[in-house]
C-alpha cells in the first residue's frame, strides 16, 4: 500500500512540473478536469527565424538570362 501511495505522489509531482511549465493544458468541461499534453513542438520554435538570404555564391547572371529562349532553342527542348 505504502509503495502505491509513494508512486501517486511522484505522479502528482511531475504532472504539476508539467502543467506549471505549460507541457499540460487543464481544462474543465461539463464539470471534469481534462489535461491536454502539448506537444514539444508547440512549445519550442515559437521565435521568429531570419529569413533566409539568397545570392550567397559569388557572381551574377546578366540580365539576358531571363529573355525568352530563341524559337531553335525551344524546338532542341521540345517545347
Amino acid at each position: 500500500m505504502k509503495d502505491s501511495i509513494v508512486s501517486v505522489n511522484t505522479l502528482l509531482e511531475l504532472l504539476q512540473r508539467r502543467i506549471r511549465s505549460g507541457r499540460v493544458r487543464v481544462r474543465e468541461e461539463n464539470g471534469d478536469i481534462i489535461l491536454t499534453p502539448i506537444a514539444i513542438a508547440d512549445t519550442i520554435g515559437t521565435e521568429q527565424k531570419p529569413k533566409r538570404q539568397l545570392g550567397f555564391l559569388p557572381g551574377s547572371l546578366p540580365e539576358s538570362f531571363f529573355d525568352p529562349l530563341p524559337e531553335e532553342e525551344l524546338q532542341l527542348w521540345g517545347l
